[in-house]
C-alpha cells in the first residue's frame, strides 16, 4: 500500500516563520542557491533583525541586499508581494537567550 504525502499550502508569513525558525550550514543555502528553479532566496536572522535576500539576474548571477533595521521592509523581486519587519519578527524576543 502507497502512502500519499499531505500537501499543505503556507501563506508567506508562515513560510518566512518556517524558514526563520529553521537551522541551516551555510553549505546547504549554497547548494539551495544552485538549483535553475529558484528565482530568489531568504535567509532571516532569529537573533537579530537581519535578513539577507538572493535574487538571480536574467544572466543567472546573484544579488545579494542585506537589511537591518527593525523598520526595513523586505520587498520580493520574483512576487509582487513584501513584508515588514515588524511583521517578520513579531513575537521575537530577541532578549532571551537559547539554553
Amino acid at each position: 500500500m502507497q502512502v500519499q504525502a499531505e500537501k499543505r499550502i503556507y501563506t508567506p508569513v508562515e513560510y518566512l516563520e518556517l524558514e526563520a525558525t529553521a537551522e541551516y550550514k551555510s553549505e546547504y543555502h549554497d547548494g539551495e542557491r544552485s538549483l535553475s528553479s529558484f528565482k530568489e532566496y531568504i535567509l532571516i536572522d532569529q537573533y537579530q533583525y537581519y535578513v539577507e535576500q538572493f535574487a538571480k539576474t536574467t544572466d543567472n548571477k546573484w544579488v545579494l541586499t542585506e537589511y537591518q533595521s527593525a523598520t526595513d521592509v523586505l520587498a520580493f523581486s520574483s512576487l509582487d508581494f513584501q513584508i515588514n519587519f515588524s511583521d517578520i519578527y513579531h513575537r521575537v524576543n530577541f532578549g532571551i537567550s537559547e539554553i
